[in-house]
């Protein structure tokens, strides 16, 4: 079993302490929803736990049973960054680049040592899987929100890593998007992967939902 733990973390934006001591684990086959009103820090640390934004103190650490994976802390802030992939609010998409081109640099950014072939039948796959792969060869900005928003879900399913981090992930998609999201979502759960969404409703999983403004925990059923 694989657990994503924090111990008496502190978040800090811009000097103002946003949570403090927080601590929380989350198991593979449970979600963690992490809720909370605007502005209280749930985007935060999701960006903390990717390596993004350094803790102000405490650490959190990634497991295996009873195996360190990896311990993230103000003085090695990235430590979990290559076992997360991290769905933010924002694209990260270069107008220029195609689909298939933007799916390419995460692949080379992950260090994949594939052959030609199988590089391009991986991401022809990936496309396929969220249905773009009609939009495979537009510019991104051809793009629509949707869309866009379908190709960061596809990023999710090129290469192996333990832990999903995904903010507001069904922003912008349609019904067929939704259920495709929460079948991704499923799909890694069921491989025992560590999945933690910030949200404002309810999520169709199995989970688990922190509060952020009272850093109380409530189990859930789908």
């Amino acid at each position: 079993m694989i657990r994503l733990e924090a111990d008496t973390l502190t978040g800090a934006r811009s000097g103002r302490i946003l949570f403090e001591n927080l601590r929380f684990s989350s198991i593979s086959r449970h979600a963690l929803a992490i809720m909370g009103a605007n502005g209280v820090g749930k985007s935060s640390l999701l960006r903390m736990i990717a390596g993004l934004l350094p803790p102000a103190a405490g650490q959190i650490g990634l497991y295996q049973d009873a195996r360190v994976i990896a311990l993230a802390n103000p003085d090695d802030p990235a430590a979990l960054a290559s076992s997360c992939h991290y769905l933010g609010h924002r694209d990260a998409l270069k107008p220029s680049l195609t689909p298939f081109e933007t799916l390419g640099f995460w692949l080379d950014f992950a260090g994949s040592r594939l052959t030609s072939t199988q590089h391009a039948a991986l991401i022809s796959n990936a496309l396929a899987q969220v249905g773009l792969d009609h939009a495979a060869h537009f510019p991104a900005l051809m793009l629509s929100a949707g869309q866009r928003r379908r190709l960061g879900l596809a990023r999710l399913t090129l290469t192996k890593r333990p832990v999903w981090l995904l903010d507001e992930p069904a922003t912008a998609l349609d019904d067929e998007g939704q259920n495709l999201l929460w079948s991704l979502c499923r799909a890694h759960l069921d491989q025992d992967g560590v999945l933690l969404i910030a949200t404002h409703a309810p999520l169709p999983l199995p989970s688990i939902r922190l509060d952020l403004g009272t850093t109380a925990l409530h189990k859930e059923t789908a």
